[in-house]
């Protein structure tokens, strides 16, 4: 090669050498930009201790694997990330789109605090606790648009359990919108088990930036294991949330209206313990009759107890005198009325006052062992109920102190056998556990206390 070639070889090699190392250390620069600006945001949304690799990344493009948001064994992983940028954002640290598939987050309630096991920097303040959703805080994100899919939410406190399969839409414009969905979510309290086919949310930024509006729906509700049958249900309704207060209403109900609950769910990020359930209008059906409340407001946090009043409308008179007097006795007719029930402290329950009454005449059949005693009265008075033929029958209800429940039944009527079919007024004591259904059924939804009781039960 004359010199003059080397030359001209050298001149050409020395700029394309130079661009590819410029290019190289570019894209190395770039890369290294890329992992701060992810450093940053995760620790921004409170994940400081992450780590990751860069599997790639192209003009506008990065994917991350083996994520791990504590750094730890045990901590919180992600296979896949992809962040879509622009280069000029990455100068103001700002990502236009963050991908995520197949993340399992796992929350523990623990005294009182939520943590995440893993992270030893994750733990929320259980008495003072932020949502940041005003618009200065959203200001604050470092990404325009998010999308989270194949995700699973996993909670678990003393008193109940939650698995949440989970997808998320986030978009700042035109409008910050904020979009969930669920399929298969899991709600475990004690041994009854809550599922859900189908559930999904949204909130939109209110002008202004202090406050979310949305709503909600929920199909294919069911509840397996609990001893009433209650049909699959959905439901709908509005929600409202703000820096400070959050409120979720609408309507659960089954496809006939059967069973339905019209509710309201107010509580507090930064004090917890104010969370209240308004029930506008609730009922199911119980004992060929129906059972319900209305304009009640429970307290689901308190110590202190409640009360509320349970309407008894055309109840089986069979059916609630078996429970008291057993299988062998029987009654025609329904009754209905109210039971005052309280829920004290520590969950135990209480009827005071309580009433029923038919609205027809009827016929009841009582074994002669419902009916203690051996002196002639009470002879007389066994022989008359074993076919007596009542022209009135209403019942007082109240509370004893080992919890069972007192019936004082009073009737007013004849047997045709017993002494010529001579009128008789008769008071008859009984005692049972006429709310054990009710108990069981339906205030367990009611006496947020006893969500406690069948979490400690569930641990045992």
């Amino acid at each position: 090669m004359s010199y003059r070639a080397f030359k001209f070889a050298l001149f050409i090699a020395i700029p394309a050498f130079l661009f590819v190392f410029a290019a190289v250390v570019f894209l190395f620069q770039r890369g290294r930009l890329l992992e701060e600006v992810i450093r940053y945001s995760l620790a921004a949304q409170g994940f400081p201790e992450a780590v990751f690799s860069l599997s790639g990344f192209s003009a506008e493009e990065i994917e991350i694997r083996n994520l791990s948001l504590g750094g730890r064994e045990s901590s919180p992983k992600l296979d896949n990330l992809k962040i879509r940028f622009s280069p000029s954002g990455l100068i103001s640290r700002k990502i236009r789109k963050v991908s995520v598939s197949g993340l399992v987050l796992e929350f523990r309630k623990e005294n009182g605090a939520w943590k995440m096991p893993g992270m030893v920097s994750y733990k929320s303040d259980k008495t003072h606790f932020h949502i940041p959703l005003a618009e200065p805080a959203i200001a604050g994100f470092s990404f325009e648009e998010a999308h989270i899919e194949n995700t699973v939410l996993r909670f678990s406190a003393p008193q109940w359990r939650m698995e949440l399969p989970l997808s998320v839409e986030w978009k700042r414009e035109p409008e910050p919108r904020l979009s969930v969905s669920s399929g298969g979510a899991v709600l475990k309290i004690g041994e009854m088990r809550i599922t859900a086919g189908k559930a999904e949310a949204f909130a939109v930024m209110v002008p202004g930036g202090e406050k979310w509006d949305g709503g909600w729906s929920m199909e294919n509700l069911k509840f397996p294991g609990m001893e009433a049958r209650i049909p699959e249900m959905k439901g709908e309704g509005k929600l409202s949330i703000s820096s400070g207060d959050m409120e979720i209403e609408g309507m659960i109900a089954s496809e006939n209206r059967s069973h339905l609950l019209s509710f309201a769910w107010r509580t507090s990020p930064q004090f917890p313990e104010k969370t209240e359930l308004e029930i506008k209008t609730a009922g199911m059906p119980w004992n060929e009759g129906r059972v319900s409340v209305s304009k009640t407001v429970l307290p689901m946090f308190s110590t202190s107890g409640f009360s509320f009043t349970l309407e008894i409308a055309s109840v089986s008179a069979e059916a609630l005198l078996k429970q008291i007097a057993g299988e062998s006795a029987s009654a025609t007719g329904f009754l209905s009325g109210v039971l005052p029930v309280f829920v004290s402290g520590d969950g135990s329950i209480t009827v005071q006052g309580g009433w029923l009454k038919t609205d027809s005449p009827g016929i009841i059949r009582l074994p002669p062992g419902a009916i203690p005693g051996d002196n002639e009265n009470v002879a007389l008075l066994r022989n008359a109920l074993g076919n007596f033929r009542y022209s009135v029958l209403s019942a007082e209800i109240g509370s004893e102190k080992d919890g069972k429940t007192a019936l004082i039944m009073r009737l007013e009527g004849n047997n045709p056998d017993v002494q010529a079919g001579r009128p008789f007024k008769v008071n008859v004591n009984l005692r049972g556990d006429v709310l054990d259904l009710v108990r069981r059924n339906v205030l367990l939804f009611l006496n947020p206390l006893k969500l406690r009781e069948e979490g400690d039960h569930a641990k045992k």
